[in-house]
């Protein structure tokens, strides 16, 4: 699992970042979130899909 720090900084560090529509990349990772004791994670899979 894949903490929101950890997504952010894929996110930030991907060759398309400028073009990202950031409301609609939140949603999708919204969607997918899951929780745990520390806070939202997703899942690998889950944030290669969003950001491809």
């Amino acid at each position: 699992l894949i903490s929101c720090s950890e997504v952010w900084q894929r996110i930030a560090k991907h060759p398309m970042f400028e073009q990202f529509n950031t409301d609609e990349l939140c949603d999708e990772l919204r969607r997918r979130a899951k929780c745990s004791r520390t806070g939202p994670v997703f899942e690998e899979y889950e944030v290669k899909e969003v950001l491809d």
